[in-house]
C-alpha cells in the first residue's frame, strides 16, 4: 500500500466513528468527518482548502494509476503502448508533461546554433544583425509548440539562461572574472537591449497571443465558450 493510501485509509477509519457520538458526517469537499462537516463555515476554513487540494491530488494519482493498466487492441491485437511520441514535431507525453518538449527543442536549437554562430562571428556581422539571424532561424526552433506549453519556473530559467547566453554572445559581454578576482556582470537587460532582443517571456507571449487572436474569431471558439463541461465531480469526492 502507498504512504497516500495508507494515509487516507487511517484517516477515514479514525474519523468516521467516534463512540460517544456515532457516525459523523463527512465533507463533500476535504472528507473529513465532523459535526459541521458541510457547513460554510467549514468549507471556508483553511483546513477544509488544505485537506480538499491533498484529496484532489490523491484521487488525480489514483486515477491516472488507473488510466496505465488500461489497454487497447484492433482486431484481437494489442496495441503498443507508448509513453511520448511526436506530433508534428512536438513531444507528446502521455502525463501532459512537455519538459521533454522543452528539452528537445533546447537541444535543437543549440546545435543549430552552434552551426550558424561561427560563420556569423568569421563575417564580423554587427550584434544586432546576429540577433535577426538568431530569431529567425534558431529562436523559430527554440520556441516551437511554446503557445501551448506548460512552463514550471525550473523549466523557463532554462529558457532565460540560454537566451541571455545567446544575448552575451552576441555583444561579447560575457559574466568573466577580473584579476582582482571581482566578477564582471553586465546587466540582463542591456545586453538584450544591445542585442536587439527582447526577453524570452515577450516572445512566448506574442506567439500565445497569436493563437489567442486567431482561435477567439473561429466559430469554435463561441460554442466551447457556451458548452457546459461533463464531469463526475461528486464521485470524485466520495469515498468507497
Amino acid at each position: 500500500m502507498s504512504l497516500r493510501k495508507h494515509f487516507w485509509s487511517r484517516h477515514i477509519e479514525d474519523s468516521i466513528m467516534i463512540e460517544e457520538e456515532g457516525q459523523l458526517p463527512q465533507c463533500t469537499r476535504c472528507g473529513l468527518f465532523m459535526k459541521d462537516a458541510n457547513s460554510q463555515k467549514h468549507h471556508d476554513s483553511i483546513e477544509c482548502r488544505k485537506f480538499a487540494v491533498r484529496r484532489e491530488r490523491f484521487f488525480c494519482a489514483q486515477r491516472q494509476a488507473e488510466a496505465v493498466e488500461v489497454n487497447f487492441s484492433i482486431s484481437g491485437v494489442e496495441i503498443e503502448r507508448v509513453a511520448r511520441f511526436r506530433y508534428l514535431g512536438r513531444i507528446l507525453d502521455e502525463n501532459d508533461d512537455d519538459r521533454h518538449a522543452l528539452e528537445r527543442q533546447l537541444a535543437r536549437a543549440r546545435a543549430r546554433w552552434s552551426r550558424i554562430a561561427p560563420v556569423l562571428r568569421s563575417e564580423g556581422v554587427r550584434p544586432k544583425t546576429m540577433g535577426y539571424f538568431y530569431k529567425a532561424v534558431v529562436q523559430a526552433i527554440l520556441l516551437y509548440g511554446s503557445e501551448t506549453w506548460v512552463v514550471s519556473d525550473s523549466l523557463m530559467k532554462q529558457l532565460r539562461s540560454y537566451h541571455s547566453r545567446i544575448a552575451r554572445y552576441l555583444t561579447g559581454k560575457h559574466i568573466r572574472q577580473n584579476a582582482d578576482s571581482s566578477w564582471f556582470c553586465p546587466p540582463t537587460t542591456g545586453v538584450l537591449e544591445e542585442a536587439g532582443l527582447e526577453t524570452v517571456d515577450e516572445y512566448i507571449k506574442r506567439r500565445r497571443d497569436t493563437v489567442r487572436n486567431f482561435v477567439m474569431f473561429r466559430p469554435l471558439y463561441d460554442i466551447c465558450r457556451q458548452s457546459t463541461a461533463i464531469t463526475n465531480r461528486a464521485v470524485w469526492w466520495k469515498l468507497s
